[in-house]
């Protein structure tokens, strides 16, 4: 099943301000590595969404937010989403290390 692909405009500001920081704390090439791989991830979910797990912070809430993971090593980045139906909406694109959603995040 394909689905829609919903990415708020918040969250595509965070996905950029993110790459944009990496090019600037690391290089210019790995800016740009990230942004494409974090955006095929997510155009990936319009497809296999409901292959990826829920994520730690769904039973808190109790809703069915799910973790699609990019990168390796200390480089992990964790996009959270919720399917309904037809869409997949992108909640968050975090590093692995930061803080679990709270509520005001969905």
């Amino acid at each position: 099943m394909t689905r829609i692909v919903i990415v708020p405009g918040l969250v595509r500001r965070e996905i950029y301000r993110t790459g944009r920081s990496i090019a600037a704390n690391v290089s210019e090439i790995s800016g740009d590595r990230w942004l494409a791989r974090v955006e095929d991830a997510i155009l990936k979910l319009a497809h296999d969404a409901e292959q990826w797990p829920e994520a730690d912070e769904a039973a808190l809430f109790g809703k069915d937010v799910r973790c699609r993971l990019v990168g390796r090593g200390p480089h992990v980045y964790r996009i959270l989403f919720l399917i309904h139906a037809d869409e997949v909406n992108i909640i968050r694109v975090r590093h692995a290390a930061q803080d679990d959603l709270t509520e005001d995040d969905l």
